[in-house]
């Protein structure tokens, strides 16, 4: 006889809760992407795997996906939720024309986006945690500037590169779409001598440090501007590689969290099919970057939690591929 079907159903289903919950080992790699509010997606389903237990040992983030990690270390996933929309309630535009008037940046999203990482940091939880973190970003070095007689960057220049950088983006968004390699971004970077740049948790020090260099990978020019940090320039690790997946220690099981399809076009056959890979199914956010919505930032969170929920059995056997057949070795014994 089936041992599933020799218990009662309450007993049967309470003791395979009770092995998922207790006989597995609860600790993963999770990368989070970017994608402005689309990431609050990501940061739902890491609140409700954090609830069940799940221990996040290594994590990576990119653009809004590391305002993300760093809230779930800190425990603050609830607390940045509700303060983003809190903010985005009182921000009625995504463009202020009467800002150009007074020469200052028009677009709300680099205050917000700051004072939300700002809110929802916790330093001495995040460090208690002891995690493997990466945060990736594009890096300008200062050696690569185009510099006036004074060695001071020419603003002009730089901030034509970065246009000319995001048209190069929207490039290889097209060749994505279509299921091939992208590669104008790469090669402008190599053009310029420009590179991709991964911050770790030894270059979080401070809450000050982890501010800027979480701004650094949100760098999505021109909504948000250039950063200036240690005498390099940043923008949006986006640009090149939106979910951080290669950097991840072999034994964890690898969770890795987007919202686009096109994210995962050029990533190698083996890191993908080492990962559990998670999306929203069916219609989601178009615009990552309405910061007038706070409905929209509270839907991204709950349906990130919601499809957690969803998922747990699968979610849950990635985490131990056996656990199942335990399961089984443990009804037969006891039937």
């Amino acid at each position: 006889m089936n041992p599933f079907f020799s218990l009662d159903t309450k007993l049967k289903n309470g003791l395979r809760t009770a092995w998922q919950e207790l006989g597995i080992k609860k600790e993963i790699a999770l990368a989070i992407a970017g994608g402005g509010i689309k990431a609050f997606y990501g940061l739902g389903f890491a609140y409700t795997l954090r609830t069940w237990g799940i221990k996040i040992k290594e994590v990576s983030g990119v653009s809004a996906g590391a305002a993300m990690a760093i809230s779930t270390l800190s425990e603050t996933e609830e607390d940045s939720s509700n303060y983003f929309q809190e903010l985005t309630k009182r921000n009625p535009k995504n463009f202020y024309w009467n800002r150009l008037l007074r020469i200052s940046a028009p677009f709300p999203h680099h205050g917000i986006a700051r004072r939300t990482v700002e809110y929802c940091l916790r330093f001495s939880k995040l460090i208690s945690k002891a995690a493997k973190i990466r945060i990736h970003t594009v890096e300008i070095p200062n050696e690569s500037l185009d510099k006036n007689k004074k060695g001071k960057p020419i603003q002009r220049l730089l901030f034509a590169k970065a246009a000319s950088i995001i048209r190069a983006y929207f490039k290889d968004e097209t060749l994505r779409r279509k299921g091939e390699q992208p590669f104008a971004v790469l090669q402008k970077m190599k053009d310029w001598g420009w590179r991709e740049k991964v911050f770790t948790e030894k270059d979080l020090t401070d809450p000050e440090t982890i501010t800027q260099i979480v701004m650094n990978s949100c760098s999505a020019f021109p909504v948000l501007p250039l950063q200036s940090f240690n005498g390099n320039y940043y923008l949006d690790g986006g640009l090149t590689n939106n979910l951080l997946l290669e950097d991840f220690s072999s034994d964890l099981p690898k969770i890795g969290v987007f919202y686009e399809p096109t994210t995962l076009v050029g990533k190698s056959a083996s890191i993908l099919s080492d990962t559990l890979l998670v999306s929203p199914e069916g219609p989601f956010i178009e615009q990552g970057f309405d910061y007038t919505s706070p409905s929209l930032v509270r839907y991204a969170f709950e349906t990130g939690r919601k499809d957690a929920e969803e998922q747990k059995e699968r979610i849950l056997g990635h985490l131990d591929p056996n656990w199942k057949k335990h399961l089984h070795s443990f009804f037969e014994q006891i039937k």
